[in-house]
Formats: C-alpha cells, sequence, structure tokens
C-alpha cells in the first residue's frame, strides 16, 4: 500500500448487507482515484466521496458523528502480517452470517505496515 493512505473496511451482518471503506490520503486527488480502482471494481458501490479538505477538517469528519460523545461500542483488534487466509476469511463471513444483531460488525483498519516499523517500546501501539 501507499503510505500516504491511511484507511478502514467495515463489514455488517449479512441482513444490513453494507460494507463501508473510509480512509484519508495525503496526496493529489488524482493519485488517490488510482489506488481506489481495484477497490471500486470489487463491488458495486452506491455512493462515494472523495474531497480535498485541510487536515483539522478531516479529523472532525472522522470524529463524527460521536465527537466527544460516550458511545456504547467496543473494539478490540490485533495486528496482522500477511494476507488474511481463505480460512480467516471464511470464519469472517460466517460471523457475519450469524451475527448476534444488526450492529455486530467486523472493522479492519489499514496502517501499510507502519506499526511495524517502529520499536514496541517507542509506539502507543504498545501491545503489538
Amino acid at each position: 500500500t501507499d503510505d500516504r493512505l491511511t484507511s478502514s473496511i467495515e463489514f455488517w451482518p449479512k441482513e444490513v448487507n453494507r460494507i463501508e471503506a473510509l480512509g484519508q490520503f495525503v496526496g493529489p486527488k488524482t493519485e488517490l482515484k488510482k489506488l481506489l480502482k481495484p477497490l471500486l471494481k470489487a463491488g458495486s458501490p452506491t455512493s462515494g466521496m472523495v474531497k480535498t479538505m485541510p487536515f483539522i477538517e478531516a479529523v472532525t469528519f472522522f470524529n463524527s458523528p460521536g465527537g466527544n460523545q460516550p458511545q456504547k461500542m467496543k473494539r478490540s483488534g490485533s495486528f496482522i502480517e500477511k494476507p488474511l487466509s481463505e480460512r480467516a476469511i471464511s470464519t469472517i463471513k460466517h460471523f457475519l452470517e450469524h451475527a448476534p444483531n444488526q450492529n455486530a460488525s467486523v472493522w479492519q483498519q489499514a496502517l501499510g505496515g507502519a506499526a511495524g516499523r517502529i520499536a514496541p517500546n517507542q509506539t502507543a501501539f504498545y501491545y503489538r
């Protein structure tokens, strides 16, 4: 991946039928559109937005709608060092097909290997 791109993707249960990809790219819009082509070919997006904005506006955008308001949610995670196996993908698919409710989801954030370029004792990601 391109180090200038930080992205995430979230998958919701089968009955919700929603996949949401978000990201922030530090570079020209034309280069971002090239990076997005494979993702856009993989499905049939119903909406999309690419917008140039100052960094602080992007912070506000990604912090919404919760802002500093308490939210009833929990996220947990771990780091992976290689692409997911077919078995891992099947496990995720099975979970989403049998999710306990419509609010359950699987969220992944692509850090482009950045977390692994810094020693564990020199980063906020101490648990990796």
